[in-house]
């Protein structure tokens, strides 16, 4: 599918490697739409998005879907057609940063913060009217845009407008949870105005016509307005046959395929639980995996300061040692056994040459 939705916190719920996920599975033939609701986040994977977006031979469009602000607003200039709700918030601001340490540390961190300002300036000044001066101070305003002031600095190409829309509330209409467009309540008024002057006719429309979540009409020309929406069924979107997703108000996807409602997806929400279930389940894995290496990381120390005390134990002891073999050594008193032998051999000597003289 050619429609990416990318929504919540640069960095977390959008990255790169998400972005490049969904840009893998679409269609490489047909331009990308991608909706972006999204309050910013980090600098660095908002500027890799962008690069990457930029880089794409498909025609790459982007659409705003509630809130485009601060790096954010980065990615969303790499579409070639840019538009925005009439509805919609749009911010851009001077990035920053949180550093600690000396004044040197602090100087390094604003320098790299100025390096940050000029580079997302350099991209407002090649992406719409502005000129690089302009775009830091509207940097420093830090105030949300007009979507008119957008369409004048040429942030986006075209601004849409919502329709009136209205629900009806009643036993004429068993789909409660479908938007009604212009056209289908002021048929509903029609029936009402008849019904009181005493007229039953009916003036139903075969047309089933619902909005998405961001206010596309999307028109099932073979249902009547009363008929529930199911897979198999046709539609088109601006009279052309509907292709891709669309996220409605209570959170299901429609997913078309040549103008057919291929599947309906869950809700939203649900995915959310159960991504929600997993996280809190690898979060409660982790703290019993940590608790584990806290006692083992305990059990090491007190292991490490008991071979310590038996080191300088084995120490002391061979301390003691050298110091009793020098006293032993320099106690200990020895004849000179060789000197001894050649002194009782020379009085062997001198007694026999005695005798022979003597005979």
């Amino acid at each position: 599918m050619n429609d990416l939705y990318l929504i919540g916190e640069v960095g977390y719920e959008i990255t790169l490697t998400d972005v490049i996920n969904k840009v893998n599975n679409s269609d490489k033939k047909k331009p990308l739409n991608i909706n972006i609701h999204s309050q910013g986040g980090s600098v660095y994977e908002g500027l890799a998005i962008y690069n990457y977006l930029k880089s794409l031979k498909q025609e790459v469009n982007t659409h705003s879907s509630g809130l485009v602000a601060s790096i954010a607003s980065i990615f969303f200039l790499a579409g070639k057609n840019r538009t925005i709700n009439n509805t919609d918030n749009f911010l851009i601001h001077l990035p920053s940063g949180m550093s600690m340490g000396n004044a040197k540390d602090f100087e390094k961190t604003a320098k790299e913060l100025r390096d940050i300002e000029n580079k997302l300036a350099t991209i407002y000044e090649n992406e719409t009217n502005l000129t690089k001066e302009e775009a830091l101070e509207l940097m420093k305003n830090d105030e949300f845009l007009n979507v008119d002031f957008l369409l004048e600095k040429g942030f986006v190409n075209e601004i849409i407008k919502f329709q009136a829309v209205a629900k009806y509330d009643s036993n004429f209409n068993n789909d409660m949870s479908e938007q009604l467009t212009k056209t289908e309540a002021l048929s509903w008024f029609e029936k009402l105005e008849n019904l009181l002057k005493g007229t039953p006719k009916e003036t139903a429309i075969v047309n089933k016509i619902v909005q998405d979540a961001n206010g596309v009409e999307i028109d099932f020309f073979k249902l009547e307005s009363d008929a529930e929406i199911v897979e198999g069924a046709e539609a088109t979107v601006e009279n052309v046959k509907a292709s891709g997703e669309y996220t409605m108000p209570d959170g299901q996807v429609y997913s078309f395929d040549n103008g057919i409602l291929t599947t309906i997806s869950e809700k939203v929400e649900e995915e959310v639980v159960e991504e929600n279930a997993e996280l809190e389940a690898l979060k409660s894995e982790f703290d019993s995996l940590k608790a584990s290496f806290d006692e083992k990381e305990i059990e090491l120390t007190t292991i490490k300061a008991e071979l310590e005390t038996k080191n300088n134990l084995v120490n002391e002891i061979q301390t003691e040692f050298t110091e009793l073999k020098n006293q032993v050594s320099s106690n200990f008193e020895h004849e000179n056994k060789v000197e001894i032998k050649k002194e009782e051999k020379r009085e062997v000597q001198s007694r026999t040459n005695f005798k022979l003289k003597g005979k």
